[in-house]
């Protein structure tokens, strides 16, 4: 496995938003999976339908810390399993029917917006938190 976040952001992940529509949110994609994947030189990314997980591997087990939801090409929604009493501008409770195991708090972007600039710290905390619980 590489160290390179690029090299483990899943390739199925980026052609899904490869596509014309996707084209305002794709950097801010790119932005927010680099991030995650930076957190630690074995996370590594997964797209399933609708949502790219973002794992680590504990005692031969992969936890997911971070979710983005690719389900529409308008937004980004990204799950993280921050602290239950975690708080930050930005930060929201999970929107509906987009509840996902060990993830406590939400980010939405919207086309044309960016993400925050504590994402990074968020993504390290997230991780960090999952790891830990176990």
């Amino acid at each position: 496995m590489t160290n390179d976040p690029n090299r483990r952001l899943d390739a199925k992940a980026v052609q899904k938003i490869s596509g014309a529509a996707w084209a305002p949110l794709k950097q801010q994609f790119f932005d927010a999976s680099e991030a995650l994947l930076r957190v630690a030189d074995g996370a590594r990314s997964e797209l399933t339908t609708i949502y790219v997980k973002y794992s680590i591997e504990i005692v031969d087990k992969w936890i997911p810390y971070a979710v983005i939801w690719i389900k529409k090409s308008s937004e980004l929604v990204i799950g993280l399993a921050l602290p239950d009493d975690f708080e930050a501008t930005g930060v929201v409770a999970p929107p509906s029917g987009l509840k996902y195991p060990f993830l406590t708090k939400y980010v939405v972007i919207r086309a044309g917006e960016q993400l925050p600039s504590q994402f990074g710290e968020w993504a390290r905390l997230a991780h960090s938190n999952v790891v830990s619980k176990k």
